[in-house]
C-alpha cells in the first residue's frame, strides 16, 4: 500500500472519528473504503456506447447528415 498525507477539515475528521469508533474500525479504513468506492464509481462499468447493441426503432423518417446528428446529440 502507498502511504499518503492529506489535509481534512477538522469537523469532517471528528465525524470520521465518531463513525470509526461506533464501527470499531480505524479512521484510515473508512477513508480507504471511501476512496475505493469513489474510484469504482468514477470508473463506471468500463463499457462504451460503442459496445451497445443496435435498437430497432422503426424505419428512418429521413436521412441525417453527420453534422445534424452531432448537433442533435450536443443539444441533449
Amino acid at each position: 500500500m502507498k502511504v499518503i498525507s492529506l489535509h481534512v477539515d477538522e469537523g469532517v475528521y471528528r465525524g470520521l472519528q465518531g463513525r470509526a469508533a461506533r464501527l470499531g474500525r480505524p479512521v484510515a479504513d473508512l477513508i480507504r473504503d471511501a476512496m475505493e468506492s469513489y474510484v469504482r464509481q468514477e470508473a463506471g462499468s468500463g463499457s462504451s456506447v460503442l459496445d451497445l447493441l443496435p435498437h430497432d426503432s422503426g424505419k428512418l423518417l429521413r436521412t441525417w447528415l453527420r453534422t445534424e446528428l452531432q448537433d442533435e446529440m450536443r443539444s441533449l
